[in-house]
């Protein structure tokens, strides 16, 4: 018994090298908040699904996954913050761009072949197929939800509630749309506090 024992852990340590970091077997501290995970230095956690058993998610050292996908950024990042996918599920992504007719009150027609390219890059990489911290927060606050505005996300939301309207209006900003506005790296995914 003891030889099996000190076997799987060896297994556990191997594994956790070929993923290229330690695995803690420890649960999650449930009393943290969200905020406080920001600033953890890991990027592993151990979470736990609805019938409590362990999921093991491994973070990227950003917050989300950089667009990486020059067509998206071109057509997309030519009249908005070209959005990280990881920061809506994929479903929110297909209502999207089903509805790029009336895209938030413009036209945004793309020619089939386009739309479905980046339909594509956009549900390969949306929030649940992203392993990045606030990827996984913002599908935990959803519970299911798919909502079209980035802004309507609970987590997104949450972190921005301190954030007066004075502030907005002295960056000249109407809303939090604007992403680069205050977070000046958000195109590289990173989402400081600044």
């Amino acid at each position: 018994m003891r030889t099996r024992k000190y076997f799987l852990m060896l297994l556990v340590v191997i594994l956790s090298l070929c993923l290229g970091g330690t695995i803690s077997a420890g649960s999650r501290d449930e009393s943290k908040s969200d905020h406080d995970d920001d600033h953890d230095d890991g990027y592993e956690e151990t979470h736990h699904n609805k019938k409590g058993k362990p999921t093991w998610f491994v973070f990227r050292k950003v917050d989300v996954k950089p667009v990486t996908n020059e067509l998206y950024r071109k057509e997309c990042g030519s009249c908005h913050f070209a959005y990280q996918p990881g920061l809506l599920p994929s479903d929110s992504w297909k209502r999207i761009m089903a509805g790029l007719s009336d895209h938030f009150g413009d036209n945004a027609f793309l020619d089939q072949e386009t739309k479905t390219a980046l339909t594509a890059y956009l549900i390969e990489n949306a929030a649940e197929f992203c392993e990045c911290r606030k990827s996984y927060k913002i599908l935990r606050s959803l519970r299911g939800d798919t909502p079209l505005r980035i802004t309507e996300v609970p987590y997104i939301s949450k972190e921005h509630r301190e954030v007066s309207s004075r502030s907005l209006k002295k960056r000249n900003l109407t809303s939090f749309a604007n992403c680069e506005a205050c977070h000046r790296e958000a195109s590289s995914g990173l989402y400081d506090d600044d």
